[in-house]
């Protein structure tokens, strides 16, 4: 569950979840709002993604498509509503800037 929640949260990485500026991780609210006294540490996510296999994998990118679309929708539109045009940039090189930019989940 806190590979969700971080990923509801819009952490760009699991380490966040404990380390990050206002880690979600030792915030009794929102533990208590997930009906939990307190959430696991982030290695916990990392280790379990990592013995994943890839249809594992491939279901959990498939949910966070499922999940996020709306969102994006609403983003899109609303962003043609006020300005009126979409700005779309696209990297067709498929060339990595830096190993931040490798494809990872946590």
């Amino acid at each position: 569950m806190n590979f969700w929640r971080a990923s509801w949260a819009g952490l760009s990485i699991c380490k966040k979840l404990n380390r990050g500026p206002q880690p979600l991780a030792s915030d009794p609210s929102i533990a208590a709002a997930w009906g939990q006294q307190i959430f696991g540490h982030y290695s916990q996510v990392s280790r379990s993604l990592e013995v994943a296999d890839e249809d594992m994998l491939g279901a959990v990118i498939a949910i966070l498509r499922q999940v996020s679309a709306p969102f994006i929708q609403a983003a899109v539109m609303e962003t043609i509503k006020q300005s009126g045009w979409l700005l779309i940039d696209v990297d067709l090189t498929g060339r990595p800037v830096s190993q931040s930019d490798q494809p990872r989940l946590c």
